[in-house]
Order: structure tokens, then C-alpha cells, then sequence
């Protein structure tokens, strides 16, 4: 699996040149989901690039009302992509939503969403057995803590090849890193450069100012200097290849610079949307 991709969170046509701009642009690991409404334009994006299908790794993911029927909304993404294949498939959140057909995020009077207790131990079960039929090479998790990993592989029979998570210097999780690592796990970092907070911290700005690079530059060089996949997300062809030249020229922060950048997480708690969603 390519440890450098784009990732298409946002619904529009223009998708199609953007992906097209980015698969020339050196990103050969595309990241969608069904809960994107991108999958089509992915798909439109791959056959007007040239590149064959073969040299390129499309990663989707099951949606959280689809909990119950997993088989079907498989099969549902790879139609709308129409590539013939899926090279990863994730189970996008370990807590499933309440399926309402009429509403993808049906939510309670208090504005939570509405849940349910449906195991995702047996979603797992079902996402095993779709490697059976031979449209998937290999299947994962996102947003998962080291406590449902723990629960996951009590019964699991297949290992989640990737957990993908959000992952910043403001939200370093170090210790679902060393497991997942541990347990044989990649992990993929969403939303890899933070948010304009993160980027204007003072240490990474020094840091971007010593290397002579961008603030984005200098973080996306710490996730790789962790092991960690990356998964930025750009419109923008400059900046798309500005991105990629840190995975080409493997940018060399030293481990001292390393260590300095991650000491911003403890400085600033709480900087993150996600951080109550995480448990440990």
C-alpha cells in the first residue's frame, strides 16, 4: 500500500479534474467513502487519468447506518466507482448510526446521533467474508481506539490491515501508534497537517523556517518519520505537489526536531473536533 494518498472529502463534479490533477501529480493511493458521495467522480477521475488501474490503490468505506448490510453497500461502492475492484475497504466508525433510509445521520432531540448496540464485531464478520469474493484485496477500520481494537481482535479472524484515524501533532496518539504497530495494524492519519491552528504553532514555524519548507512540509515529514500514512487533502496543484516532494525527497527532520514537534501535543490540549470522540 502506497504510504502517501489524497483523500476526497467533499461532494462536487470538479472531483473529477482534481483527482485527474492529483494522480498526475505523483498520489497514486486515492481515499473515498461512500459517505463523501464522491465514489463516482473517483471512479470518472481514474479512467480519464491514463494511469492504469493496476498502479493505483483506492481505498473506500463502509458507512456507519450500513452496519446490517454490508455485503450490499459494498457492492454499492464498488458500482459507483466502477473500477472492478476495491484494494481497501474500512469500516468507517466503530459505532453504528440507527439506520433511517430517509436520513443518513438521524439524530436525537439533544442533537446526538441516534445509535445502536449492533456489534461491530459481527460488521467485522461480514467485511472477512467479502474477501471471499475476490472484489476486495484487503479490508480495515477508522476511528478505532486501542479499547475496540482490543475487542475487534478477541474474535477476529482476519487482522484490520489499516486503522485510519486523525492524527496531528495536536493529536499525536502515541500509544494507538506503538499498538497498532504492535499488533501488525498500519495506521493512516486523517487530517495529517492539523488545522490552521496547528500549522501556526510557533515550533512549527521555526521548524518550517530552519528546513526552509512549509509548515505542512515539516508535519507531514514527522508522520512519515513515525511510520505513519498520510492522507492530505488539497485542491490546489501547487500545494498537491508541494505534499508529494516530502514523501519523494523524504524530507529529513532530525529525530531531535522530532522530538521537539511532538511536545506541542501536551502544550495544547483539546485543539482537535475529534478529540471527545476518542477513548482509550
Amino acid at each position: 500500500m502506497e504510504r502517501y494518498n489524497t483523500r476526497t472529502a467533499s461532494n462536487f463534479p470538479g472531483l473529477v479534474f482534481d483527482c485527474a490533477e492529483e494522480a498526475q501529480s505523483g498520489y497514486k493511493h486515492i481515499d473515498t467513502a461512500y459517505n463523501y458521495h464522491t465514489e463516482k467522480y473517483v471512479g470518472n477521475a481514474v479512467r480519464e487519468s491514463g494511469i492504469p488501474r493496476e498502479e493505483l490503490f483506492i481505498t473506500t468505506k463502509l458507512p456507519w447506518h450500513h452496519y446490517a448490510r454490508v455485503a450490499e453497500s459494498f457492492q454499492e461502492s464498488l458500482d459507483a466507482l466502477g473500477l472492478g475492484y476495491i484494494d481497501l475497504y474500512l469500516i468507517h466508525w466503530p459505532q453504528p448510526i440507527l439506520y433511517d433510509p430517509n436520513d443518513p445521520l438521524p439524530k436525537n432531540p439533544d442533537g446526538t446521533p441516534k445509535t445502536t448496540n449492533y456489534p461491530f464485531t459481527k460488521i467485522w464478520a461480514d467485511m472477512e467474508r467479502l474477501l471471499d469474493t475476490g472484489k476486495v484485496r484487503a479490508i480495515g477500520v477508522s476511528n478505532f481506539s486501542i479499547k475496540n481494537l482490543e475487542i475487534l481482535l478477541e474474535s477476529a479472524k482476519v487482522v484490520p490491515a489499516v486503522n485510519q484515524v486523525e492524527l496531528h501533532p495536536y493529536l499525536a496518539q502515541p500509544e494507538l501508534v506503538d499498538y497498532c504497530k504492535q499488533k501488525g495494524i498500519a495506521i493512516t492519519a486523517y487530517t495529517p497537517t492539523g488545522y490552521q491552528t496547528v500549522r501556526d504553532d510557533p515550533v512549527i514555524v521555526e521548524l518550517a523556517s530552519k528546513y526552509r519548507v512549509s509548515p505542512a512540509q515539516v508535519i507531514l515529514a514527522w508522520h512519515m518519520s513515525r511510520g505513519v500514512i498520510v492522507t492530505p487533502k488539497s485542491a490546489n496543484a501547487e500545494r498537491q505537489r508541494e505534499n508529494i516532494n516530502v514523501s519523494f525527497l523524504h524530507f529529513p527532520i532530525n529525530s531531535f526536531d522530532v522530538l521537539f514537534l511532538a511536545s506541542t501535543a501536551a502544550t495544547c490540549p483539546g485543539a482537535c473536533r475529534s478529540s471527545a470522540y476518542i477513548s482509550s
